[in-house]
């Protein structure tokens, strides 16, 4: 029975590493939590966004911009449709949410022109273990 974050990063940490999509990833919260997820070894992230603003973002956290693929793009609602195309292409297994606001990425997942697929429990328990692990980088970052 997992009763700690480190219990649950050690069980992720023991699955094969799953390909992260985010959409819309210019913001410093994102950028943080996916890149301790990329340093843990448990994912491997493309972000969907402006390829200079993720650099910039990137410099001024001082994360290496190429530990990431990145998926250039132009405007929020773009963003999102793109990383749903590529979820459904086979190029990701989680998608998550970045800077876009919840009603355009949401638009997004349940596009039927885009036909977002949420097929498998195993889909939602790794997105669980995605948020509680963002939530933690976002705690650790505000203890700063």
């Amino acid at each position: 029975m997992i009763t700690k974050l480190e219990q649950m990063i050690a069980a992720v940490k023991s699955r094969p590493r799953k390909r992260l999509v985010v959409a819309y990833a210019e913001d410093a919260h994102t950028l943080e939590a996916v890149n301790a997820a990329v340093q843990m070894g448990i994912v491997e992230a493309t972000l969907v966004g402006n390829r200079a603003e993720i650099a910039r973002q990137c410099m001024a956290l001082e994360i290496d911009p190429h530990a990431f693929k990145i998926a250039e793009e132009d405007g929020d609602v773009p963003y999102v449709n793109k990383a749903v195309r590529m979820i459904n292409d086979g190029e990701g297994d989680i998608l998550m949410k970045g800077l876009v606001s919840t009603d355009k990425y949401m638009r997004g997942i349940l596009n039927k022109e885009l036909r977002y697929q949420i097929v498998t429990a195993a889909f939602f328990r790794t997105l669980f273990l995605m948020v509680c692990f963002s939530v933690s980088c976002v705690g650790f970052h505000n203890n700063k």
